[in-house]
């Protein structure tokens, strides 16, 4: 018998869905009870309507509440189907009572990876090797992919439950916008006449994703990593972190915080006043301001940006419980988006910068801006020869064996 991990699951969801968008968790009691009296029938979903507000989107698949027997009925445990807000692909098949592993609600503190997708008809396999890979190393966090306002393709749902039932630690979740500031500082942000201005510059998919990770770190605790990235070793390097760029500033691109830190908190109240809807990068940019803010109120001098990154190469600082990593220090290898095709993408000399990267022992592999698909490598990624190919087939054995091309 299959069953939800604890009650307090769907609890919180039906809590989530009623704060936003009232799309509660929905009791399937079968009322197709074709013996009894057309009056009984009409009594018992007049019932059921009242008492639990079925919603006609949830899907077919029943799941069994295990964990916490029903106070009313010690031996029929309660039976429910879950809500749109949690999709049929979704960690809800796994839901087993013999589950152990860190996905459960309320979510863990602090030992969460994010990773957020709000753009339509996203490039899967990339995106699936993040998963993976991120949830291999980092096996003691739940890894939850949170696709935000869209469905993925339809075809892809059979290896999406597949990566779910092979990594116990790996969620993906559909969610509508509002949910992901629930409880946070920004609750009810998106619905702010300055938020959507940000659709007439196409910059709304790129916002939503920054505030979005911001909030939840700062709800949950954990680490953020962008979907652009092939995760090498445990994302746990450190309590708390934040990673330079390549010409010293800070990146948003991979970010740990503790639950309710100061920094991060600091970081919210910057992102709320100095948002710019018409600025694609404005919440990238704030973020560095508020590193360098916070840690001078706390009478500690950082390095400052000096547009080369020569200074913060393999450096690593200290401010208020929080590591900055440099470049070369061992957690953020970027490649430029510029140089992707004669570096990363490279079917010559994979094998020379496969040997660069061992030497420089990052944590994170990010090749900027290609998760959509840009500079792909046209090539099997079970045989290419590209440093991409190299680490896809590596640390994404799941995604390589699914996908001969990405």
């Amino acid at each position: 018998m299959t069953s939800c991990r604890s009650e307090i699951a769907y609890f919180q969801l039906n809590e989530m869905r009623h704060r936003s968008k009232s799309k509660i968790l929905v009791n399937c009691f079968n009322c197709n009870l074709v013996s009894v009296s057309i009056l009984l029938n009409a009594s018992l979903f007049i019932l059921c309507f009242i008492l639990f507000k079925p919603n006609t989107n949830s899907y077919h698949e029943r799941v069994e509440i295990g964990h916490e027997k029903s106070k009313t009925s010690d031996q029929n445990p309660k039976t429910v189907c879950a809500s749109d807000f949690i999709k049929p692909f979704v960690n809800v098949l796994q839901n087993r009572s013999n589950y152990s592993g860190p996905c459960t609600w309320p979510r863990p503190k602090n030992k969460n990876v994010f990773l957020i997708e709000t753009i339509k008809n996203f490039a899967i396999p990339k995106i699936l090797c993040t998963v993976e890979s991120a949830a291999r190393h980092t096996k003691d966090f739940c890894v939850t992919l949170m696709i935000v306002d869209h469905d993925p393709p339809k075809e892809q749902l059979p290896i999406l439950r597949q990566l779910v039932d092979l990594l116990p630690n790996v969620e993906i979740i559909h969610l509508d916008v509002d949910d992901m500031l629930v409880d946070t500082p920004f609750e009810g942000f998106f619905h702010t006449e300055r938020f959507k201005e940000s659709k007439i510059s196409f910059n709304m998919p790129v916002h939503i994703s920054d505030v979005g990770r911001a909030n939840l770190l700062w709800r949950w605790g954990g680490v953020y990593v962008d979907l652009d990235v092939i995760v090498l070793k445990s994302l746990d390097r450190a309590e708390q972190y934040v990673a330079r760029t390549p010409h010293g500033g800070i990146a948003n691109g991979i970010l740990k915080f503790s639950q309710h830190s100061p920094m991060l908190l600091r970081y919210l109240s910057n992102m709320w006043t100095d948002y710019r809807p018409e600025q694609y990068s404005r919440l990238f940019y704030v973020l560095l301001e508020t590193v360098h803010n916070h840690c001078l109120r706390k009478n500690i001098n950082i390095v400052q940006e000096d547009g080369y990154g020569t200074l913060t190469q393999g450096k690593v600082e200290q401010c208020d419980g929080v590591r900055i990593f440099g470049i070369n220090s061992g957690l953020f290898e970027p490649f430029k988006t510029t140089v992707a095709l004669q570096t990363i993408f490279n079917e010559t000399h994979g094998e020379v910068f496969e040997k660069i990267l061992l030497d420089k022992d990052p944590t994170v592999l990010h090749y900027a801006g290609n998760s959509k698909g840009h500079y792909r490598t046209k090539t099997d990624i079970r045989e290419g020869n590209s440093l991409f190919a190299r680490m896809f087939r590596k640390h994404c054995p799941f995604v390589t064996f699914k996908y001969p091309k990405v």
